[in-house]
């Protein structure tokens, strides 16, 4: 797909030979016996239990005055954005507030499954219909998302999988802590004045 610009795919097809290089894969005739079995099932999906539902969030991704945004805010290493309960779960509700641009979401740690894409829940043969940590928002969209945070506690990061968009500023960092502990569960830890530590002493 030609794509000229940060925005996404003009929409057309480049011919042969148009482009940059890639790599080819050919696809040659067996030689040897084939020993691999794809099972009738996979691994059964984890049941959604809204009643697990501890509290839901609302993540808007925007483009505000030359910045990349989350709800508004640029990224600051120094804020933590969401406070989670080790053990809970959570709905995510991420949007894309632009009109042009597409967000590669990427949740780091803990994966996910779709409820809903634009108010309409998945059909049980959607190839969406599966545990993941990265979406797609075109123009417009909202998704919700189904979260169990089981395991580790400490600091993660959600962010544009576009490069130039998670340079400037569209992450946001939340904290998995222990249960029934740590500062209000969803509060915004105001910033705080970034250390500036002048030069740095030699040999460093």
């Amino acid at each position: 797909m030609e794509q000229i610009h940060g925005e996404g795919p003009t929409g057309r097809s480049l011919p042969n030979g148009e482009g940059d290089p890639v790599m080819q894969f050919r696809v040659v005739p067996l030689t040897g016996p084939d020993n691999s079995r794809v099972p009738p099932v996979l691994r059964k999906l984890p049941d959604v239990n809204l009643n697990e539902v501890k509290k839901r969030r609302l993540f808007q991704f925007d483009y505000d005055g030359g910045i990349w945004t989350v709800n508004n805010q640029g990224f600051d290493m120094d804020r933590v954005d969401a406070f989670i309960e080790q053990g809970t779960a959570e709905i995510w509700t991420i949007r894309n507030q632009g009109t042009r641009w597409d967000h590669p979401v990427h949740i780091h740690f803990e994966e996910f499954q779709i409820i809903s894409f634009n108010g309409k829940p998945l059909s049980k043969t959607d190839v969406d219909k599966s545990r993941k940590d990265v979406l797609t928002l075109g123009p417009g969209d909202n998704v919700e998302l189904f979260f169990r945070f089981r395991d580790y506690l400490g600091d993660h990061v959600m962010h544009c999988h576009n490069v130039v968009h998670e340079d400037h500023q569209m992450m946001i960092r939340w904290r998995i802590v222990p249960p029934s502990s740590g500062p209000a569960l969803g509060s915004i830890i105001n910033p705080r004045p970034v250390a500036r530590l002048g030069n740095p002493p030699a040999g460093f």
